[in-house]
């Protein structure tokens, strides 16, 4: 066989786009529709989020340190209730890096551009440009298409369509930049399929230095590739790649990231977590456990949990000898199992994997874990948020409501009741990211 011809018999050359036989335009006119309908839902925006990604902006706009806004916010929070920290932009530095032409450009639009920011966790819902939330998106559409691309190239058509029409994913990109931390993922895993190393930790360490995710999935890396028999100058040079690359973008704004690690670290448990009971007993049982406390001892018992957790994890995609897309599923599932926080957006980092096991190694069991893994952050987004405030921001570039009432429905005060939703939704949610570890075990073939 010649290698022109064994080439073609490459999952990957069945799945390229060849520009040169002319089938590009049909690819681009097929982006079309996922991105309109990505642009209509655009301007819908979660509460919180809103405000920070605007005032960050605006830090940008006057060459200020996010981090440094984030230190003064967490002083002045400290002197007011007993958390340690507000809740700003907690986030290692390639998103400021990204933004930074972005922001100076935004700048120039919105001659008003200033901070926009509420105190304790209600957001302070005012008049921002229209155009604001088209243009911060700019990078996560991008992204976002970036991920079906590389989808469509790893797995086909079908695949990039399942996920770029998935309502869960729409909502995702509409609300946060998390596409743009899984589209490095997905090009990391994409390089390792192809050998290419060197791209594939480049790749993961500009994942990491946009969230701090993806650091978690390289030590399951670095044993599928003492599976898959790589030098030990291999390993060293993967490992060097990914730690100089991370360290050079992460060194001129140290002093903050650390700050932000120690935000995260000092988090009281909650979300789509069985750790959410740390919220639960501070609402039902207010005279038994400080704040401080329970924060303290949700820290302590959170970090514990992650650390033993995710070994026992990396111990198991090693002993099963899992392939390298079922490594990157059960070791994402096993984080979300075990870090204290779920939130409603992390789920995305497993959808495209998900998606591609689907694809070669589907079954019925598979597929109804799929709907609900996705169904139950997107129907926890709606409520949570919840939804309605999303649009307030809309009607409030419009000057069309008062706000203030808005934010004063019961439905955000605290009440004891939905804190025990949380506790059972999240341990539900806790368990049935365990439960699909198993479920997408699957072993490497013997050649």
């Amino acid at each position: 066989m010649s290698s022109k011809a064994a080439a073609e018999t490459t999952p990957f050359a069945r799945n390229r786009i060849n520009i040169g036989e002319g089938k590009i335009w049909p690819v681009a006119i097929w982006f079309v529709g996922p991105v309109l309908l990505r642009l209509i839902f655009m301007p819908v925006s979660h509460t919180w989020d809103t405000q920070i990604w605007y005032s960050f902006l605006a830090d940008i706009k006057f060459d200020h340190s996010p981090y440094d806004t984030l230190q003064t916010l967490s002083y002045e929070t400290r002197s007011e209730r007993i958390y340690p920290y507000y809740e700003y932009f907690a986030y290692p530095p390639g998103i400021l890096y990204l933004y930074y032409p972005i922001g100076k450009f935004y700048a120039l639009l919105d001659p008003n551009l200033n901070y926009v920011l509420g105190r304790g966790f209600i957001p302070l819902i005012t008049q921002i440009p229209w155009f604001f939330y088209f243009i911060f998106k700019i990078p996560v559409m991008l992204a976002d298409m970036g991920i079906m691309a590389l989808l469509w190239k790893m797995g086909g058509k079908a695949v990039a369509r399942r996920y770029a029409y998935s309502p869960y994913v729409i909502v995702v990109v509409i609300w946060t930049f998390d596409p743009i931390m899984i589209f490095f993922m997905l090009l990391g895993v994409y390089a390792l399929e192809r050998k290419n190393y060197d791209l594939s930790a480049i790749s993961f360490a500009m994942g990491t230095v946009i969230k701090f995710v993806p650091v978690f999935i390289i030590p399951a890396i670095l044993l599928y590739l003492v599976r898959k028999n790589v030098t030990f100058l291999g390993l060293l040079r993967y490992i060097a790649v990914f730690g100089i690359t991370v360290g050079v973008l992460i060194f001129p704004y140290l002093k903050g990231t650390l700050f932000t690690l120690e935000f995260h670290g000092a988090r009281i448990g909650g979300g789509l977590s069985w750790q959410s009971i740390f919220n639960l007993v501070l609402a039902w049982l207010p005279q038994s456990m400080s704040v401080s406390n329970a924060t303290a001892l949700s820290a302590a018992l959170g970090s514990l949990f992650l650390l033993v957790g995710m070994m026992v994890i990396y111990a198991y995609t090693y002993r099963m000898n899992l392939t390298l897309n079922s490594t990157i599923v059960v070791t994402i599932l096993g984080y979300l199992a075990f870090t204290k926080i779920v939130n409603e957006v992390y789920a995305l980092a497993v959808i495209p994997f998900i998606l591609l096991d689907l694809k070669t190694h589907s079954s019925a069991k598979k597929e109804r874990f799929y709907k609900l893994f996705w169904s139950i952050p997107l129907g926890w987004s709606i409520i949570n948020v919840p939804a309605y405030l999303g649009f307030a921001w809309i009607s409030a570039t419009f000057d069309a409501y008062n706000y203030p009432s808005l934010l004063g429905l019961s439905i955000l005060s605290d009440q004891k009741s939905p804190m025990l939703v949380y506790f059972v939704v999240g341990s539900f949610y806790t368990l049935l990211c365990l439960s699909g570890i198993s479920l997408f075990s699957i072993k490497e073939t013997k050649t």
